[in-house]
């Protein structure tokens, strides 16, 4: 089974505080190696850097942390989570890009310093309102349905006194969007937030130190470090071995090393190949293609190169890692770094960052090069195969490895109907009356509307699948959401004519949310309609 990320928005940002608002992209210009941002910087754009140099040029013009723009005080927490109540969810900033709209928010707690709890599960997360639709959480696919699973999200473990604002992944808003409600089923308040648009602020790299996207966050393990870890990206090249990320550290002062801050650790748990056990965290969310792509396993820079002198602040530090292939038809993507931020809109270059090649995957000096695996020694390629055991990886030169990539689900609710990545799905507790599978008056208005979208997809087959909550028992489940799922299927045979429409029911046996709420009930109370090719 394919690892998922363990994302899910929790009680509080313990991993790390994103600074929210730090994450800065900027697009690829040409061949991949200048790069056009926003900012400025201290050298001459196309110049060859020293190390020095070259992390003065990441390190210029550090954004600011901001402060929240509104809060919600937790009132309606239920259950196990009932002691989060008395808490507050602080937003900071909504950033809508051309892949994703990230929401920087924090949880707090009057009266804990770290309290570990339960992690929220998909519909306890909040959502974004605006313009009649509601925007729900990005999440990974499980492994048994088109469901939702993890939230894309940060880390959390633990709620603190003190906000440390982490991220939530939303679908991409409107252009014409400039304003939304962040609405959160823990709270009766809502807050209203400005959309920010357009790159964010970076330095302006040169030939040699190309910038494609700078992020700064707090210390993922030690609160009292007062400056941030600054992660660059430097470079997002497709190979004839996958995706390969150049990017540099410059660590916190009197931080150890990278398994003090949590970035690089063994990834206990994590099943090989999905195991981050070098890159944990690293992970590029492809919203053009709907995938979720982790690090390669081994495939990256090993922890323990890094040199001791890293814990004195002065230089930047490159990396790197590789990733499964991307879809030929992307352009750009967003990339979470140390499961706790979210880079957006990095752009996908066909070219090798420009600067020397290194034979070597160790990490070097910001300025030194770029790690090059093609030119890497026969013994470390033959170890690094050796090391990949997923039965579709291809062995021997690591020439097309083919790992499989998690599916996104997102979802766009529109009144009744939600659109999602494979079709949409159908509110039932409007389609129907409790307990019954008979149309209601206003269920062909709804059905209508998924008719208009399979006629624009142009699609030959139709799957229709009901779905119920689990108040009744699973036999009495099972049934009616079969006669659901008939009904709706019948109402689209004559609007279809020429479709290949097939019916079938999975009861309660497929939620998308806990039973153990009303909301989440109703949430399960669905008709999914998908499509296939044409």
């Amino acid at each position: 089974m394919v690892k998922r990320l363990k994302l899910a928005l929790c009680t509080g940002v313990a991993v790390a505080a994103l600074i929210a608002g730090c994450s800065a992209g900027a697009s690829s210009k040409g061949s991949g190696s200048a790069v056009v941002a926003s900012g400025s910087a201290s050298s001459e754009a196309g110049g060859a850097l020293d190390a020095g140099a070259a992390t003065a040029l990441v390190r210029s013009d550090l954004p600011k942390l901001e402060e929240p723009v509104g809060s919600m005080e937790i009132t309606k927490a239920e259950g196990r989570k009932r002691s989060f109540n008395g808490g507050k969810i602080h937003v900071y900033s909504v950033r809508a890009g051309e892949n994703s709209t990230r929401v920087n928010l924090a949880f707090t707690h009057p009266s804990v310093d770290n309290y570990v709890g339960d992690r929220l599960s998909y519909d306890d997360a909040p959502v974004l309102r605006a313009d009649g639709k509601i925007y729900h959480p990005l999440a990974l696919n499980s492994s048994v349905a088109g469901k939702p699973g993890s939230v894309v999200d940060a880390v959390p473990t633990a709620m603190f006194a003190e906000p440390r604002p982490s991220f939530v992944a939303y679908p991409p808003l409107p252009k014409g969007i400039s304003e939304v409600e962040v609405v959160s089923p823990l709270s009766d308040q809502t807050v209203k937030v400005k959309v920010d648009r357009g790159p964010e602020k970076a330095p302006t790299g040169t030939a040699d130190v190309p910038v494609l996207a700078r992020n700064v966050a707090l210390d993922v393990s030690n609160f009292e470090h007062k400056d941030g870890l600054i992660t660059t990206i430097h470079g997002l090249t497709r190979t004839d071995r996958g995706v390969l990320l150049h990017y540099s550290i410059v660590l916190p002062e009197g931080a150890r090393g990278l398994d003090d801050l949590g970035m690089f650790s063994s990834g206990a748990g994590r099943p090989s190949p999905w195991r981050l056990s070098l890159a944990r965290g690293f992970s590029i969310l492809d919203m053009q293609a709907k995938k979720y792509h982790l690090t390669v396993n081994e495939l990256n820079t090993p922890s323990d190169s890094l040199p001791s002198e890293v814990s004195e602040n002065k230089f930047a530090y490159t990396g790197w890692a590789l990733f499964p292939f991307v879809d030929k038809t992307t352009t750009s993507v967003d990339i979470e770094l140390s499961d706790n931020q979210l880079v957006q809109d990095v752009p996908i270059s066909d070219s090798f960052p420009a600067g020397k090649k290194l034979a070597h995957g160790d990490f070097v000096k910001l300025g030194e090069g770029w790690q090059d695996p093609a030119t890497f020694s026969p013994e470390r390629l033959k170890k690094i195969d050796e090391s990949i055991s997923y039965e579709k990886t291809k062995i021997g030169n690591i020439g097309a490895i083919e790992q499989p990539v998690d599916n996104v689900y997102f979802a766009v609710s529109e009144g009744a109907v939600t659109e999602t990545g494979s079709g949409v799905e159908l509110d039932a507790s409007v389609l129907f009356a409790p307990d019954q599978a008979e149309l209601t008056s206003k269920a062909q208005a709804i059905i209508d509307r998924a008719v208009a979208r399979i006629k624009a997809a142009g699609t030959a087959k139709v799957e229709v699948v009901g779905h119920t909550d689990s108040v009744a028992d699973d036999a009495h489940n099972q049934k009616l959401s079969e006669a659901r799922a008939s009904a709706v299927a019948g109402v689209l045979r004559q609007a279809l004519p020429g479709v290949e429409i097939t019916a079938s029911g999975k009861g309660e046996k497929e939620p998308v949310a806990s039973n153990d709420t009303e909301q989440g009930r109703a949430l399960n109370r669905r008709v999914a309609i998908s499509w296939g090719g044409k």
